[in-house]
């Protein structure tokens, strides 16, 4: 926890920004509920709900288990 990790792959591995410019989807975030968003690329507006995304297709939202 704290770390610059924005998501787990389907094994466990730990991913965070890589690339900066939507290339290499390492950054993938849930936004507003919606898993694969891609956190480099995307604008930020008041009141997202941005949660780390664990697997490739978590749509677990703000109040994860």
């Amino acid at each position: 926890e704290g770390g610059l990790d924005t998501r787990t792959t389907r094994g466990g591995e730990r991913r965070g920004l890589f690339c900066g410019m939507g290339v290499c989807f390492d950054c993938l975030v849930i936004v507003d509920g919606v898993p694969g968003t891609r956190a480099c690329v995307t604008w930020v507006r008041e009141g997202m709900d941005i949660a780390r995304q664990d697997g490739p297709g978590d749509r677990r939202g703000p109040d994860r288990a």
